[in-house]
């Protein structure tokens, strides 16, 4: 009972995929395909960036100091002292927009485009040859199999055919040397 179950669990552990299980399985876990998704994603934000040229670049700068002593100090005359620079804040804000950068703007645009486009057929190349691939290698399996199931059809035969030569000998009817040679094959 025992040997009849564990027969039972192993043959339903194993699970037969179809091409379209396999090639869905292939596409998914494919590294060479994953590549492919995060750099057609890559082209997509760099087309973004690309178009960001169009808007002003604005930028800030800023600086604090403070001394124990003014970097100038002068003396006037009796009592009076003037210090300059011992503390302050300084800050600036620069805001930059293209107006004619010699068509620089407008092809680095075009050429994101094109990179975005490159990278999608990329994608699409990349899934094609794995789709290639597994077809290739699920068929080679299926062709395996049959010839798997020939050579179990004709070790059958050659049983049925070395049961009758073994009969034929026993009988008289075939000498010995014809059972050698059915066992040989």
């Amino acid at each position: 009972m025992v040997l009849l179950g564990m027969l039972t669990v192993s043959a339903h552990a194993q699970k037969v995929y179809t091409l379209d299980e396999c090639r869905a399985m292939a596409l998914r876990n494919n590294v060479k395909v994953r590549n492919a998704i995060n750099d057609v994603e890559a082209a997509r934000y760099g087309r973004k960036e690309a178009f960001t040229n169009y808007f002003p670049d604005i930028s800030a700068t800023g600086m604090g100091y403070n001394a124990n002593k003014g970097l100038l100090q002068l003396d006037l005359g009796q009592g009076m002292n003037m210090s300059l620079l011992k503390n302050g804040v300084l800050g600036g804000i620069t805001l930059t927009q293209p107006i004619f950068t010699g068509g620089q703007i407008v092809n680095g645009n075009r050429l994101a485009a094109v990179g975005v486009e490159v990278s999608r057929i990329q994608k699409e190349q990349s899934e094609n040859e794995v789709r290639l691939t597994v077809e290739q290698y699920y068929w080679q399996v299926v062709t395996l199999q049959e010839k798997l199931n020939t050579i179990g059809t004709v070790e059958k035969q050659l049983n049925n055919i070395r049961k009758d030569v073994e009969i034929a000998v026993d009988a008289g009817v075939k000498n010995r040397n014809d059972l050698l040679q059915v066992e040989l094959k």
